[in-house]
């Protein structure tokens, strides 16, 4: 059964302590970690993992799709989250993704994960996409 995973960041998270707080920060991403919850098929699995991130199982997803379930959930999780908060970080937030594929790319679920981290980290896949969060 093929699993993708996706590993979405949430850039301009610092900026965005700096200038609303730390309790609004991480309100913003305890957030966005419920709201990805809500936009995910019941047999996905998601989680928030590290500062700044947040990342998605697929399963029996093949990685073709993968682009077009991570921009829906972008799309949807910045629009619910980022209009209820005070300080309005349109146009401060931008959320990125990588995605990586088992058996494809990975022979393990962590070396799946690690992957993905890493590949977000230095954005080496050529399947990077930004988008602003609407």
């Amino acid at each position: 059964m093929p699993v993708t995973c996706l590993a979405i960041g949430v850039g301009g998270i610092a900026r965005f302590r700096e200038t609303h707080g730390q309790r609004t920060a991480d309100e913003l991403l305890n957030r966005l970690g419920q709201e990805l919850f809500r936009h995910v098929r019941p047999r996905d699995l998601g989680c928030r993992f590290g500062d700044q991130r947040l990342a998605v199982a697929l399963m029996s997803c093949q990685e073709k799709f993968a682009d077009r379930v991570a921009e829906r959930i972008a799309h949807n999780i910045g629009g619910a989250v980022l209009g209820e908060l005070a300080g309005d970080p349109r146009g401060l937030l931008q959320i990125r993704w990588v995605h990586v594929s088992f058996p494809d790319d990975a022979a393990s679920p962590t070396q799946l994960l690690r992957m993905a981290s890493d590949a977000l980290d230095r954005q080496l896949f050529v399947r990077d996409r930004e988008a602003v969060a609407p």
